[in-house]
């Protein structure tokens, strides 16, 4: 792993467990040669980061086209992985989602069916799951069977009782840019790049006319 790109979204959401784990994160990867891009959507003053870029604020308008963003930015510095904080996932890099204590709150509203769309998304793209807490593993748990989601994809979640956070995250994604890209992720990959397209096009359509 020579490069991660991390999305800023739970300072933006003001997540402290998820933020805090972020924090410990990024000098743990530069002390050990990865060149880390931090996307900033706004109150990220605690981060050191060698490379930070202003990054619009997550609103949930046109978040197809803001996964298309992430992945420009990906390409553009040779991202291995990305690690998603949020709901916003790239496109095509693999990536690494960190949850957020965002969605206990506002994920079950009838508002916000979007919402539970991209999330799903975001976990369904996600080669690793890491919980900043127990609380956070027990409620992703739930929502893995509340949505009837096969128990194999259930063993992509992880939570280090140690509080060790950052640790797993470490190795969550090196094992994410490190893993043979089967004919199985192939496949997904090309209908996933389809789906957000199609996604992208209609939000940008709506947003327009609003």
């Amino acid at each position: 792993m020579k490069h991660t790109v991390i999305d800023g979204f739970c300072f933006q959401s003001g997540d402290a467990a998820a933020g805090a784990a972020v924090v410990a994160l990024v000098p743990k990867l530069e002390a050990e040669g990865v060149e880390v891009t931090f996307l900033d959507r706004g109150d990220a003053s605690t981060i050191s980061c060698s490379r930070i870029i202003p990054f619009p604020a997550w609103t949930g308008a046109a978040s197809a086209a803001d996964a298309f963003l992430v992945q420009a930015v990906c390409d553009e510095f040779g991202a291995d992985v990305v690690l998603t904080t949020g709901v916003a996932s790239a496109v095509r890099t693999p990536s690494v989602l960190l949850t957020s204590g965002f969605f206990t709150a506002n994920i079950h509203s009838a508002r916000h069916a979007r919402l539970r769309a991209e999330r799903e998304l975001a976990i369904l793209h996600a080669r690793r799951i890491i919980c900043p807490s127990a609380s956070a593993y027990d409620e992703m748990i739930l929502e893995f069977e509340v949505a009837g989601w096969e128990e194999e994809l259930a063993t992509r979640i992880e939570f280090d009782p140690e509080g060790e956070t950052s640790t797993i995250l470490t190795a969550a994604l090196r094992q994410a840019a490190l893993a043979p890209t089967t004919r199985i992720y192939r496949d997904f990959a090309r209908d996933w790049v389809s789906l957000r397209a199609i996604q992208s096009a209609v939000d940008l359509d709506v947003y327009a006319d609003a």
